[in-house]
């Protein structure tokens, strides 16, 4: 079973990279004064 969870394991963190690009691209699109609102950082 090992092999099974490092596989589950890998999938599951592609999936979270996956999930924090998304949210940051959703949040990177809003306009300014809502990024600042939230605290988001400044783009780079």
């Amino acid at each position: 079973m090992g092999a099974f969870n490092d596989i589950r394991e890998f999938a599951g963190r592609i999936a979270e990279r996956r999930r924090r690009r998304r949210t940051q691209r959703e949040i990177e699109s809003l306009p300014a004064y809502l990024r600042k609102d939230i605290g988001w950082p400044a783009s780079r």
